[in-house]
């Protein structure tokens, strides 16, 4: 394993833990936490965070369930408990918290300039968002739907005539 990047500071550690716990974390965020403890292993120095992560991740494992903690992000206001049955769901690689996994907001404006454009060009409202869901999923971006496509639109331009 390469050791060009710098150690992950405690403050990051606890960052990255935290949002695999309440399972909003991207695959890449969760991939940090894994390189990040063998790199800490491999110097023998691993922090306590770190170990208390991996064990509640191995312990998520062998129980067969977890506990995401709440996130509002995510519109949970509560605990919630989900199914574990592989490794990758335990330590945050596949995607855990029910529903689709949030949408950024530079992809809701460019969904949103899409409809927009197509609006611009005489096309309904409906028949807009239906257009840029579905050119958007050929291209292979599965986040925008018809559904974001129109909550993108209300978010920005919530003036427009549907």
């Amino acid at each position: 394993m390469q050791d060009a990047e710098e150690p992950m500071g405690p403050g990051q550690l606890n960052w990255l833990a935290s949002i695999v716990e309440d399972g909003t974390a991207s695959r890449d965020e969760a991939e940090q936490l894994l390189v990040e403890f063998v790199r800490q292993v491999d110097r023998g120095n691993v922090m306590p965070r770190m170990l208390q992560h991996t064990r509640d991740c191995f312990a998520a494992f062998l129980s067969k369930k977890k506990t995401l903690m709440p996130a509002l992000s995510e519109g949970r206001e509560k605990p919630l408990g989900v199914p574990i049955a592989t490794l990758e769901k335990a330590f945050g690689l596949t995607r855990v918290a029910p529903g689709n996994p949030p949408v950024d907001r530079d992809t809701q404006t460019e969904a949103a300039m899409e409809v927009l454009q197509r609006r611009l060009s005489g096309d309904g409202f409906k028949v807009a968002c239906i257009e840029v869901a579905a050119t958007r999923k050929a291209r292979g971006d599965h986040n925008v739907g018809f559904v974001l496509a129109w909550r993108a639109v209300m978010v920005y331009w919530p003036f427009l005539d549907r």
